[in-house]
């Protein structure tokens, strides 16, 4: 069932990119290289590379010059997935690879639900994360 859910993910997450930024160049399953819980010395010894299947996934990535669309998309969204947006921006802003692309600008988070939630709606809100309504 999990895999289903995911492919739908992928789906949404393409046509969104597709409709709403044609010509950008969006960063899919983005990994946020976020090192502060890797020992220094492992790291010098394995490249940051190496710990790449460990590190959070954005769903969409989108580095524009004046700001960073921070993305998450679920086709059939539950409410504490809100908050995944708060630990990527978070992960991005200690993003070792993108440091230098993301400097000084503004990280604009995007939650994106397959279907109409109010109480996503007002989660969102509180949390300062733009809500959107997308269907496949």
């Amino acid at each position: 069932m999990g895999k289903i859910y995911q492919q739908k993910d992928r789906l949404l997450a393409e046509k969104w990119a597709r409709a709403f930024h044609p010509g950008e160049l969006a960063e899919f399953q983005a990994p946020l290289y976020d090192t502060r819980g890797i020992n220094p010395e492992d790291l010098k010894t394995f490249g940051i590379y190496f710990y790449e299947r460990v590190m959070p996934r954005a769903d969409i990535l989108i580095i524009r010059p004046d700001e960073v669309l921070l993305v998450e998309i679920k086709t059939d969204p539950k409410l504490r997935e809100v908050q995944n947006l708060l630990f990527y921006r978070d992960a991005l802003t200690h993003d070792e690879i993108r440091r230098p692309q993301i400097a000084g600008k503004k990280i604009r988070m995007i939650f994106i639900s397959g279907k109409t939630d109010v109480r996503l709606k007002a989660r969102c809100s509180e949390l300062g994360i733009e809500y959107q309504e997308y269907y496949i």
